[in-house]
């Protein structure tokens, strides 16, 4: 009996709509087999192999990603799974995928680890995102490189140039205050700024103190050192996130000589 499949990328939506998830399609995938057949006296066919034409490529760490497969006809002659009353039209396979990063970050907010890079030489050299001074300073207040910004806008984030090579142990962020912490960070590393290294995402992480005496910093720790002159950022959690206080909002630490 054949048993004819297709994925519907059109039902992601209605999927999210009535389990309140936010899964996205898979553009890339295809079944390697469009139909099926379910020899006489079986219950079930060979397996369903799905292809994908950018070796998943596509897929972006941390996000859910579903691929609806539906049964487009079936020979009804003999079939229980056709049904009397052609059943079958409504039967809908979901594959959920889910792509996690291996851990390769920690935050807290108590202490650096290595020895701070001297932050007169680190510079901010460009963004992604609609943020930032008309004047390409990407500044958020007047003072040149007093404040920077982010908002929940999945693809912003801040570039920033280490003049030198390092191998990268933890990079620092002081806060406007403790409200106004990041709680999610995303880096990406280069060494030549043409190959882009992505270590991933980090979310839930700890709030510095807001206490008046306290100054708020949050340190975000590599499990391993990031040998790398380029580092991308993107932090944020709840509203916007406003780093601040000093010419240099962020420290870079290196491995100990």
């Amino acid at each position: 009996m054949p048993v004819r499949l297709a994925i519907d990328n059109s039902l992601v939506e209605t999927y999210n709509q009535e389990h309140g998830t936010s899964c996205r399609p898979v553009t890339s995938a295809s079944l390697d087999a469009a139909t099926l057949t379910v020899s006489k006296d079986q219950t079930s066919s060979d397996n369903v192999v799905l292809r994908f034409a950018d070796g998943m490529a596509s897929l972006r760490y941390g996000e859910s990603y579903l691929i609806p497969v539906k049964i487009t006809s079936c020979d009804s002659f003999g079939s229980e799974i056709a049904g009397i009353d052609n059943s079958w039209q409504s039967s809908v396979f979901y594959y959920e995928l889910k792509c996690q990063y291996p851990q390769k970050m920690t935050v807290d907010t108590q202490s650096s680890q290595g020895v701070a890079i001297d932050k007169t030489v680190v510079t901010m050299m460009q963004h992604n995102g609609s943020l930032g001074d008309s004047d390409g300073s990407y500044t958020w207040q007047s003072s040149p490189n007093s404040m920077w910004r982010n908002t929940a806008n999945e693809d912003y984030w801040n570039e920033f140039d280490l003049k030198e090579v390092y191998d990268i142990t933890c990079i620092r962020f002081q806060w406007e205050s403790g409200s106004y912490a990041a709680t999610s960070f995303w880096i990406s590393v280069s060494e030549d700024k043409i190959t882009w290294k992505d270590l991933g995402t980090i979310e839930d992480c700890p709030k510095p103190s807001t206490s008046w005496y306290a100054v708020p910093y949050s340190y975000l720790k590599f499990v391993t050192p990031q040998h790398c002159r380029y580092i991308r950022i993107r932090a944020w959690g709840g509203g916007n996130v406003y780093a601040a206080y000093s010419g240099w909002p962020v420290d870079f630490y290196k491995v100990s000589e």
